[in-house]
């Protein structure tokens, strides 16, 4: 099992790989909303996890240049870059929120649920979101991709079939 190292800035990153060389798995720290309402740096667990799952945010003010920087070092040490994703989940407030709510059917809401799912069921939703995945992958120079699917979608995907495909 691998050494679990925080870094907030890219002279400790490289420090660390040129010691002890590692893949690097950028999570929570790079987002600008690993902060609270405080500007205090959240700890790691479900409070960081909470936060994360509703915004994210590149922080320019820490990576001005993005993640890229952070990527191609690391390909020049030979090791590869994992960036997390979770297409699925959507909360009010977020880029993908507001594009769901311009475009009928992006989105799958259920009563009593703080996410909303993203239907990737529907073509465009799909396209779009597949775009942008896309394009972050290669902006930021990642060569793994994970997928997180953190909640269960079960009653999503029959609300969707009772209002959307089977009328």
């Amino acid at each position: 099992m691998g050494k679990v190292v925080r870094f907030d800035n890219e002279p400790l990153f490289k420090e660390f790989v040129s010691k002890y060389g590692m893949n690097l798995f950028l999570g929570a720290g790079f987002s600008t909303y690993a902060y609270n309402d405080q500007n205090e740096t959240l700890p790691l667990g479900p409070a960081i996890s909470d936060r994360l799952c509703q915004v994210f945010s590149l922080d320019k003010n820490r990576y001005d240049n993005g993640i890229i920087e952070l990527s191609d070092y690391a390909k020049q040490k030979g090791l590869k870059h994992t960036l997390w994703y979770e297409p699925e989940r959507v909360f009010p407030g977020t880029e993908f929120y507001n594009k769901g709510m311009e475009n009928q059917e992006w989105l799958i809401s259920v009563d009593g649920e703080d996410n909303l799912m993203w239907n990737l069921a529907d073509e465009d939703a799909l396209k779009y979101y597949s775009d942008y995945i896309l394009a972050s992958l290669k902006e930021n120079g990642v060569t793994i991709y994970r997928q997180d699917f953190n909640f269960a979608p079960l009653k999503y995907w029959q609300k969707a079939d009772s209002e959307y495909y089977d009328p």
